[in-house]
């Protein structure tokens, strides 16, 4: 039992570490939006977060900076027009 336990928690981790991105960029980019657009535009976390899932896997350093950097674009945008 305790060797099928530490397999299981093994992949547990990995698991974890693996989705930390995803998870981390979903619940900055969810609290930039609210407080910035309120609760109505916050559906579009979840879009972003899809697109940014499928590419993180594609480049992993440069998604997070290209996401990073498109998600300040528009909120400037959007607070100038």
């Amino acid at each position: 039992m305790p060797v099928c336990l530490r397999s299981w928690g093994k992949r547990f981790l990995t698991s974890v570490c693996g989705a930390a991105p995803v998870i981390l960029f979903f619940l900055v980019l969810f609290v930039i939006v609210y407080v910035l657009f309120g609760l109505q535009y916050s559906i579009i976390v979840s879009v972003v977060t899809t697109f940014f899932q499928v590419r993180i896997r594609k480049a992993p350093i440069r998604s997070i900076s290209i996401y990073g950097l498109r998600c300040l674009e528009a909120s400037y945008i959007s607070w100038r027009f």
